[in-house]
């Protein structure tokens, strides 16, 4: 899946970075459905996952800290949300670092790309929202 307007949140950093992710999940998914092509080695999969794995970590400290220097009043439930992801993550990395075979994980691979996705439409958009709200 590939970035569409819809997604931007006006705030470059977190623009860019979303961009970055979707890009990186897009690379894992691709390994995972094509793990006996030649450059897809069980090695070119366990780095597409730790690329994802390290940009989101990077990515929800970036938010995290944004959300708290904005006031933004929902950050306890996004970081819940966030919480979620990294565990619906650490699932993935256990799977692919065990050499589950594809039947197992892929279907865990598209549900992460349709998560990121579905967190920055009902998540990520709402700080956009809060920082483009009219004064009181």
């Amino acid at each position: 899946m590939g970035w569409k307007a819809k997604y931007t949140t006006g705030i470059t950093l977190l623009d860019d970075e979303h961009k970055e992710l979707l890009e990186l999940v897009n690379t894992l998914i691709s390994a995972l459905e094509s793990p006996n092509e030649g450059a897809a080695t069980h090695a070119h999969v366990i780095d597409g996952y730790r690329k994802v794995h390290d940009h989101i970590v990077a990515h929800f400290a970036d938010e995290e800290r944004l959300m708290h220097n904005i006031g933004f009043p929902d950050v306890t439930e996004h970081i819940t949300q966030h919480e979620a992801l990294r565990q619906e993550l650490e699932q993935l990395g256990k799977m692919i670092k065990e050499g589950r075979t594809p039947e197992n994980w892929e279907p865990l691979a598209s549900m992460l790309n349709v998560w990121v996705l579905r967190h920055i439409m009902s998540h990520d958009v709402k700080i956009r929202t809060y920082l483009h709200r009219s004064p009181s």
